[in-house]
């Protein structure tokens, strides 16, 4: 149980409803696709938070960190994931295990028409997708990061989080494109080494009590 936990956790979720997408990625990949071990992830990453302020792996340092990537425009996974990241923050630190909640906006801004060597490796300013600042003030508990394409990609690369954009359907409504996503809470220990992941459909009692057994030692 515990293997196929770890296996579905960083496989592509469907958001907005991309489930066709999503089959066929799963289809192809299904033979190929490894997890890897906690070990594994992690790395250099630099993004913004809301009011603009720098966020890199020293802002890791010295607490027990919950790390999600997502969009704010999802409405599958990351209304899942938010709320639970937000109770398990507020509990944890009500039970004395100092911990921080981080949500990754991965929609970038749309790249600017510009000569390519014009552009820097991580220049641009921070992009927060539209509905991001009711996100944050729904959930104050959580830091909500961004960054230019560059950063983004950067941080997807280090925990290794898959994405695939899905072309909107207009047949169904849909104005926008959506984001086929790895839906893990990675769990960052205060020396900023990747303890573990679990799935985003854990409860918040769940997580709050997984990220307690890792704090207690092994």
């Amino acid at each position: 149980m515990r293997a196929r936990l770890i296996a579905a956790a960083l496989a592509l979720a469907v958001c907005a409803g991309a489930a066709a997408a999503q089959q066929h990625h799963s289809d192809a990949d299904a033979h190929a696709y490894v997890a890897p071990t906690p070990g594994e992830l992690g790395g250099a990453i630099s993004l913004r938070d809301a009011a603009g302020a720098s966020f890199t792996n020293e802002h890791l340092l010295g607490r027990w960190t919950m790390l999600y990537f997502g969009y704010t425009r999802c409405r599958s996974a990351c209304p899942v994931a938010l709320p639970t990241l937000a109770a398990a923050a507020d509990a944890l630190n009500e039970g004395g295990v100092p911990t921080r909640a981080v949500f990754v906006d991965i929609e970038a801004a749309p790249a600017p028409i510009r000569l390519r060597s014009l552009s820097t490796a991580h220049g641009g300013e921070p992009h927060h997708g539209a509905h991001a600042p009711a996100a944050s003030a729904a959930f104050r508990g959580v830091s909500f990061l961004s960054g230019s394409r560059a950063q983004i990609r950067q941080a997807l690369t280090a925990f290794h989080v898959r994405t695939e954009h899905v072309p909107a359907r207009t047949s169904l409504g849909e104005t926008g494109h959506s984001i086929n996503h790895t839906t893990a809470i990675y769990i960052i220990d205060p020396a900023g080494a990747v303890a573990g992941y679990v799935y985003h459909t854990i409860t918040p009692a769940e997580l709050e009590a997984y990220v307690v057994r890792r704090a207690s030692g092994p």
